[in-house]
């Protein structure tokens, strides 16, 4: 179970959160409904390249990973700084353009791994009505239900928010991410042997790959800075014109705070999966030292209730 946990809250730990940020952002300029067309069908693109690479995984060796997402970072490093500079410029409106081709790659990107763990469920079994495949299910569907409540909830909150902070925020998450993506390209370029390994770039790619959590815990703490701001977040007294809209004006605050709680409660299971979890799924077993043993006759005895 722990296992699969950790895989997915992996690989979609990062992408959720900001896509959580660019949803709040495209909220604030509604697209029209040619941009909102466009944005689905680069989505269903998306998800329709990554299912294509899962066959030709697992069915053939055409595929090289490496070379696909090397494909596939470069123009998201792209997008990401195109994105940044955008939010910059102040042109929100100009978000939804960038929108559709960001969400392709994302897609393709980083669901194919989500659609290759459930495939191996089953491997070594006789029958998936057992302890151990229900409990990889379970791993798995918790967590992708806490990647989307999470990165929803990032986006419900972060829309309540003043402009400018929205923008902050949504900024420094473009930033980790873009680094996250560059360390990626980095690992392909080396390994793949594309491009000289100088000692001053191989020795901080190694030690950041050693601590690659480094990024989720800096995305962790933008979301805890974003709950932060939103309790700090003064709320203008109002009067309503009527008993019914003050009804709904409180209906909205508890719905706020609701998904406030629920972002928070994400947080720290993602932070207690990213640490304690990881560190007990990569425990070591610690091997017991070699004993000397004589032989009886020919025979060599051991009492079982010492044997582990």
């Amino acid at each position: 179970m722990l296992r699969y946990l950790l895989a997915v809250t992996d690989c979609l730990f990062l992408p959720a959160l900001v896509a959580g940020f660019y949803a709040a952002a495209l909220a604030a300029y509604p697209g029209t409904r040619r941009q909102t067309t466009w944005f689905a069908r680069a989505l269903l693109a998306g998800i329709s390249i990554a299912i294509i690479l899962v066959v030709l995984k697992r069915n053939t060796g055409m595929v090289v990973r490496e070379y696909y997402n090397l494909a596939l970072l470069i123009p998201l490093l792209g997008l990401g700084l195109a994105v940044f500079f955008v939010l910059l410029a102040g042109q929100g409106r100009r978000l939804w353009w960038l929108a559709s081709p960001g969400v392709l790659f994302l897609a393709a990107f980083h669901l194919p791994d989500i659609f290759i763990y459930p495939l191996d469920f089953g491997l070594g079994m006789e029958s998936v009505f057992n302890r151990v495949y229900l409990g990889k299910v379970a791993g798995y569907s918790l967590g992708l239900v806490l990647v989307a409540l999470t990165g929803l909830g990032v986006t419900l909150i972060t829309r309540t928010l003043p402009g400018r902070l929205s923008r902050f925020f949504f900024s420094s998450a473009l930033v980790v991410y873009f680094f996250r993506n560059l360390l990626g390209l980095t690992q392909i370029l080396l390994g793949r042997g594309l491009v000289k390994r100088e000692p001053l770039l191989v020795r901080p790619t190694i030690y950041l790959l050693d601590h690659v959590d480094y990024f989720n815990f800096a995305l962790l703490a933008l979301v805890g800075g974003l709950l932060l701001v939103w309790l700090l977040t003064p709320r203008p007294r109002r009067v309503p014109a009527n008993p019914a809209i003050g009804r709904r004006w409180r209906a909205q605050i508890r719905r706020e705070r609701r998904w406030v709680f629920t972002t928070l409660v994400g947080v720290v299971a993602l932070l207690a999966i990213h640490t304690l979890g990881r560190e007990w799924a990569e425990r070591s077993v610690e091997i017991p030292p070699p004993t000397r043993m004589e032989a009886t006759d020919g025979v060599i005895g051991l009492v079982s209730n010492t044997v582990d």
